[in-house]
């Protein structure tokens, strides 16, 4: 299945991939990939002050050598490198451990994500239909944002959008 939405400043496609998982022919899971751009929806804003504001920050660890703050009993943890902000939640502590340095070595320290964006923003969340990522960035300090999100590994995330080129428009 596939979607797309256009207007004048914004536009949205979606692919979803629907499976059925071994043994459970009545459960239907779907993979699905969205890319969007134009302003920032309302529920994006600032997903990150806006958690730290519902969430007691606990401490702050220091994670291959970055300084990484941890929530509601170390199963959320949110660092900033380079103008991007990093956010893993996760089932347990050994978890999220896991998935951070999976993150971290996909984009290697003073690195950022997407070639030419000024800021951006990651989140991995674990569930328990496995793990879902997505990536928000703009090129200009925060007037466009493009986002990715999927029911998809924080690599193969990185790996779509490390490869995204930016179009001249002139």
């Amino acid at each position: 299945m596939s979607k797309l939405e256009a207007s004048k400043d914004r536009y949205l496609f979606q692919i979803s991939r629907q499976k059925v998982r071994d043994g459970q022919a009545r459960t239907l899971t779907f993979d699905v990939m969205t890319m969007s751009a134009g302003t920032l929806p309302r529920y994006r804003k600032q997903p990150f002050s806006t958690f730290e504001a519902f969430e007691i920050k606990e401490g702050t660890i220091k994670f291959n050598g970055v300084d990484v703050d941890y929530f509601a009993n170390k199963r959320a943890f949110i660092w900033k490198a380079n103008g991007w902000e990093y956010l893993v939640w996760a089932k347990n502590t050994n978890n999220a451990f896991h998935i951070i340095k999976r993150v971290m070595a996909t984009i290697p320290k003073g690195t950022i994500p997407v070639n030419g964006a000024t800021k951006g923003q990651i989140t991995v969340i674990e569930t328990n239909e496995g793990v879902s990522s997505d990536a928000g960035w703009s090129y200009d300090n925060g007037k466009t944002w493009y986002i990715m999100t999927g029911r998809t590994t924080p690599e193969q995330l990185t790996k779509i959008v490390k490869s995204l080129v930016k179009v001249d428009k002139r």
